[in-house]
């Protein structure tokens, strides 16, 4: 946030926009959005300043002078009281003012604001410029900003990651300053704010009419076409607002997409789409359980997908309000696609005009540097070693916003999908791990854990079908899906792959095949999606940890693999240490590992402190092993030794005994066995010799 919000202050003043810094603190609302400065003095549009002020506040919001800047603003907000009704809608109010007067908003560079309200620039008209007074626009939801006000520029992101977004439906400030396209205030509405007088007060009914006036003007559409589009939105909304827990979400993407095919030909106004399926989902509860930002977003990407694919000409036909019907033209393309002779849509390429102006997006983690987010991966490792303890570990990190294993994951749900245990045994791990967090199942199942049974049940996600052997999906991934879709878990665990894959490990397409739907499932929960899987014999002695072909590793964006310490010559994994390896991160640091010991008394692993690896730990354990053998024979043969640097110093004593050359331990790797020995209350130091003359001596704690 702090380097975009000063990257977006350096931007604007790149383009002749002086700018200054504001407070960022939504909780404070006496404070939110204030100057820190003295702004009419301090705004600049000189870099090395503007550096200086966000060293200063590194996350202080950038502001736009527009007496300056020579902009206008007519900001459109949308006021809730105290119950969350809105009750001035500073939004539709520019919409029916915009079209009163013919001005096509799609034409006007506007901003989305974090409470979605609505700013959209204008240049100062010539003479007099224009200050802040609102006229009759007063009382309705609209502010007006002008010479001696200020806006917070685009671009700039609150604390909690709502920024001051572009409208991708309309031109992009910083584009059409460059371009010197941004439009003037037109006439009609200088009259008004200067004058203070509207000529007729309209009705919402002559309002309608004089936007789809505005309609036919800009987009060509007939009166059928709107009226088809009016009664398929009416029909969606009414749709959606009935659709019940378990599909929501996806079906409201459907339907986003279906209306978004009408956009695109004119026949709507995306607006209008948006505000119908908002208050739809609204009504069904989706807002309400999924949060007003990931229902808009669903929104968005629906519309956005549709407008790339316009909806066909209407044909001669009648049809009822509410009502989609098809067309002999929409009958034929159906059985085009069957046959497979419909011509292929236009690619849908990235559009990249804007950004030269809009800084890439963060990147989103579940596990920040370990498991990224909307990204599938697999964690592996053999049979018995730990895997599904710790994933579940993991899951509840998830909820209840704990460390896991040094790190933090993102708060949110998890689900754990499990085929290899019974309830009991699934029962008892979350205990201990629950025990470990401090927290109950009451908060857990608040905080949206969920788990899935389903040992000696068909667990299969995915299966190959006919000779192709197509990968497809099954009933059990279908609902898995659409709970995700509607309740946004941050990861999902897939336990294990040999239960969910009916396919083929070692066939590259299937493997993909299968790869690809489990992204899937993490792009539509917003979350990441963890496979657990056991590695082939070949890839348990390559330490690759995969299982059939290499494709395990190039189809997941993240890998995780563990493993136990093995002594030389031996199959079975040692004692209870293990070794978690991050083989793969496609979008941070890879090859980290971190070494973990079984607590028996707490049923879980926990990460051995200051040990990264196997090996270190493996000779740490040993070299404790040698130094207590040789205090026990060194205590048998009357040969006392002891912790203080002397002749009976007992490191360096130890270390020429044949035990310790064996195992190549030097007098400082006995050092640091004696230390940690004596922090694990193994050995102390025993009183010897006479009450005249007392000493003391190593000696093993019984």
């Amino acid at each position: 946030m702090e380097h975009d919000n000063e990257y977006f202050a350096l931007k604007a003043a790149e383009l002749g926009l002086a700018v200054f810094p504001c407070h960022n603190c939504p909780g404070n609302p006496e404070l939110h959005k204030k100057p820190l400065v003295k702004w009419r003095d301090e705004s600049t549009i000189d870099p090395e300043r503007i550096e200086a002020m966000w060293k200063r506040w590194p996350t202080a919001l950038p502001a736009i002078d527009l007496a300056k800047a020579g902009l206008f603003v007519l900001d459109g907000d949308r006021h809730a009281n105290g119950n969350g009704v809105v009750e001035h809608d500073g939004v539709a109010a520019l919409k029916v003012l915009f079209a009163e007067h013919v001005i096509e908003p799609g034409t006007v560079p506007a901003v989305l604001s974090p409470g979605d309200g609505r700013h959209y620039y204008f240049r100062q008209p010539e003479g007099d410029l224009l200050g802040n007074s609102e006229g009759e626009l007063k009382g309705q939801g609209i502010n007006v900003r002008g010479a001696g006000g200020y806006v917070i520029a685009p671009g700039a992101q609150l604390p909690d990651g709502r920024r001051y977004a572009w409208d991708k439906h309309t031109p992009n400030l910083f584009t059409a300053l460059r371009e010197g396209t941004v439009p003037t205030l037109p006439d009609c509405l200088v009259k008004l704010l200067r004058n203070g007088h509207r000529n007729d007060e309209p009705t919402f009914e002559t309002a309608i009419k004089t936007n789809e006036t505005v309609k036919n003007k800009f987009n060509g559409s007939s009166v059928r076409e709107q009226a088809y589009a009016a009664a398929a939105l009416e029909g969606c909304a009414r749709e959606l607002a009935g659709t019940a827990s378990g599909g929501r979400n996806n079906r409201l993407n459907e339907l986003a997409f279906r209306l978004g095919t009408m956009i695109a030909r004119g026949w709507l106004s995306r607006g209008d789409v948006e505000r119908d399926l908002y208050a739809a989902a609204e009504a069904c509860g989706l807002v309400k359980d999924d949060t007003a930002r990931a229902v808009r977003a669903t929104i968005r990407s629906g519309l956005d997908a549709g407008e790339k694919q316009p909806h066909p000409d209407l044909q001669d036909r009648e049809f009822s309000s509410g009502e989609i019907h098809h067309s002999k033209k929409d009958d034929q393309i159906k059985k085009d696609d069957e046959k497979g002779e419909r011509q292929s849509p236009p690619l849908p390429w990235i559009d990249m005009s804007r950004w030269d102006d809009e800084p890439p997006p963060p990147r989103q983690w579940a596990i920040r540097n370990r498991v990224p987010l909307r990204q599938a991966g697999l964690f592996s490792g053999e049979g018995g070693t730990g895997k599904s303890i710790i994933e579940l570990t993991k899951n509840v990190a998830h909820v209840t916003g704990k460390d896991w294993f040094g790190s933090m994951p993102e708060i949110g749900g998890a689900f754990y999908v499990g085929a290899e245990d019974e309830e009991d045994e699934i029962h008892r791990r979350f205990e201990a791990i629950a025990k470990h967090y401090g927290t109950t199942f009451a908060e857990l199942i608040r905080g949206g854990l969920k788990a899935l049974c389903l040992l000696g049940q068909d667990a299969t996600l995915c299966a190959t079908t006919g000779k192709s052997g197509k990968v497809e999906t099954t009933a059990l991934y279908k609902s898995l899906y659409e709970q995700a879709g509607d309740l946004k878990p941050k990861n999902i665990s897939i336990d294990t792959l040999s239960r969910a894959f009916a396919g083929s490990e070692i066939e590259r397409v299937q493997v993909y095949g299968f790869a690809s739907h489990m992204q899937a499932l993490a792009m539509a929960a917003n979350s990441s999606v963890t496979v657990l899987s056991h590695p082939s014999l070949s890839g348990i002695a390559s330490g690759s940890g995969i299982s059939g072909s290499t494709a395990w590793h190039g189809a997941f964006r993240f890998r995780q693999y563990l493993e136990g310490v093995r002594p030389e010559g031996g199959d079975r994994a040692d004692d209870d240490m293990r070794e978690l390896e991050f083989k793969k991160n496609q979008y941070g640091p890879r090859g980290e590992t971190m070494v973990l010991k079984y607590d028996r008394d707490k049923h879980l692993f926990l990460p051995v402190p200051g040990v990264s690896s196997l090996n270190r730990a493996a000779k740490e354990a040993r070299a404790d092993d040698v130094f207590v053998t040789l205090l026990l024979r060194f205590a048998r043969e009357n040969r006392n030794v002891s912790d203080k640097i002397g002749t009976n110093y007992a490191p360096a004593m130890f270390s020429r005994e044949a035990e310790a050359k064996e195992s190549n331990l030097t007098s400082l790797m006995l050092a640091d066995a004696m230390r940690r020995l004596f922090k694990a209350g193994r050995i102390w130091n025993e009183p010897c010799g006479k009450p005249s003359r007392p000493s003391s001596r190593i000696a093993l704690k019984r």
